[in-house]
C-alpha cells in the first residue's frame, strides 16, 4: 500500500489518551511503509502548508468524532475523499447519550465511509444509532517507545506500590476507592500511593494536591512523558482503574503488557479486557476493591500468575501488529 493517510487527532504532542493511541497507530502505520500526515486539529493552527499537504492525501483517519464535527464547524473542512472515523471512550458513553451532540455530529457519521469501534459494547452503540453503516471493532494494541535517553523517574520509596494512571477528571473517579487505600496502609505500613496523569479539572486536582500535602506516601506526578510511564508499571505492585466509563483503557492493556496485576473498576471497557480472576480482578464497589487489594498484596502466587496470565492475554490479543493491519485492511477496502 503506497497511498497517503491523513490521521486527525485531537491531541498528539500533550498525554493524554488520544495522543498514545494516536502515537501508536501512527507509528505502526509507519513501520508498515505507509506514508501518514499527522494534524492535531486541536493544538495546531490550520495552516496553508497544511491544506497542500491534505491534497496529496488519499484516505483521512478521524480519531473522537464529537471534538473534530466541533472543530469543523469552524474550520469548514472539506471531506472530499474517503473516511474512516475511529470512536473512543468519552465519544461513545457520552457524546452519543446526547441527543444535541448526535445531531452534530450526524452529517459527518452518514458520510463516513465505515466507523471503528474498540469494543462490542462501542459497536452496538454506534449500530443503535447507525444502523446502516459499517461498523468494525478494531481493539486497542500497546506500543512503547524505544528511548536510550529516557531519564530514571525519581520514584518514592517504600511498597507496595498502588498506581493510578488517570487524567485529574470527573470521569476517572480517581478517589473513588481513597478511603480504602487509607485503609490498607495500617496493614501495609509502606504503603505508596501514586497518581500520575495530566491535570483537565483543576477543581478535582485541588483536593488531590490537598491530600499529597497531608500524606507523605500520596504522590502526583503530572504530566509524566509516555515513554517513562513503563518504569511506574515496572515498579508498581497493582495498576487500578476507577473510572466510571471507558472505552478501552489503553493504561490497563499497558500495565498487563509489563507484568503489572490489574484491579479495575466494573465497567463494558474495563470487562472487554480483564477476565475476573484470571487475568486480573474487577471490583464492583469499594468494599470489594479493599477485599481484592488485600488479597493481591498478601498472596505472591495468586500475583504472579495474574501477571503472567495477563501479560500472555496482551501479547495474543492487543499486538501493535494486528490492530495496525486491521486498519490498513479497512484502509484498503476503500482505496
Amino acid at each position: 500500500m503506497t497511498k497517503k493517510i491523513a490521521f486527525f487527532t485531537p491531541y498528539f504532542h500533550s498525554n493524554r489518551g488520544n495522543a498514545t493511541t494516536t502515537k501508536r497507530i501512527v507509528h505502526g502505520l509507519r513501520e508498515a511503509g505507509i506514508d501518514v500526515f499527522v494534524v492535531p486539529y486541536l493544538e495546531e493552527r490550520w495552516s496553508d502548508e497544511k491544506e497542500e499537504q491534505l491534497k496529496k492525501c488519499d484516505l483521512y483517519h478521524i480519531l473522537h468524532i464529537y471534538r473534530f464535527a466541533k472543530w469543523n464547524m469552524c474550520r469548514e473542512l472539506l471531506l472530499d475523499k474517503p473516511y474512516i472515523l475511529t470512536n473512543g471512550g468519552t465519544d461513545i458513553n457520552y457524546d452519543l447519550a446526547n441527543p444535541a451532540q448526535v445531531a452534530e455530529m450526524n452529517q459527518m457519521i452518514q458520510a463516513a465511509s465505515a466507523i471503528t469501534v474498540f469494543t462490542e459494547d462501542g459497536r452496538s452503540i454506534v449500530q443503535s444509532l447507525f444502523p446502516d453503516k459499517i461498523i468494525k471493532i478494531i481493539p486497542q494494541s500497546v506500543w512503547f517507545e524505544d528511548r536510550n535517553d529516557a531519564d530514571v523517574l525519581q520514584l518514592p520509596k517504600g511498597n507496595p506500590i498502588i498506581f493510578l494512571p488517570a487524567g485529574i477528571r470527573a470521569i476517572k473517579d480517581p478517589l473513588y476507592v481513597w478511603k480504602e487505600i487509607k485503609e490498607l496502609k495500617k496493614t501495609f505500613q509502606n504503603l505508596q500511593f501514586i497518581i500520575a496523569g495530566i491535570v483537565i479539572e483543576k477543581d478535582l486536582f485541588h483536593e488531590i494536591d490537598k491530600l499529597c500535602k497531608q500524606y507523605d506516601w500520596v504522590h502526583f506526578l503530572e504530566d509524566v512523558p509516555f515513554y517513562q510511564m513503563k518504569q511506574l508499571y515496572e515498579h508498581a505492585d497493582i495498576t487500578i482503574n476507577t473510572s466510571v466509563t471507558e472505552g478501552q483503557s489503553s493504561s490497563i492493556i499497558e500495565a498487563m503488557y509489563n507484568g503489572c496485576p490489574v484491579l479495575v473498576r466494573a465497567n463494558e471497557g474495563n470487562l472487554s479486557l480483564v477476565k475476573h480472576e484470571e487475568t486480573g480482578f474487577v471490583f464492583t464497589d469499594q468494599q470489594s476493591f479493599f477485599m481484592m487489594a488485600t488479597k493481591l498484596l498478601t498472596n505472591k502466587d495468586l500475583t504472579d500468575t495474574i501477571s503472567t496470565n495477563g501479560e500472555k492475554y496482551v501479547l495474543e490479543h492487543h499486538s501493535l501488529q494486528k490492530e495496525v493491519g486491521q486498519y490498513i485492511q479497512l484502509y484498503n477496502q476503500f482505496l
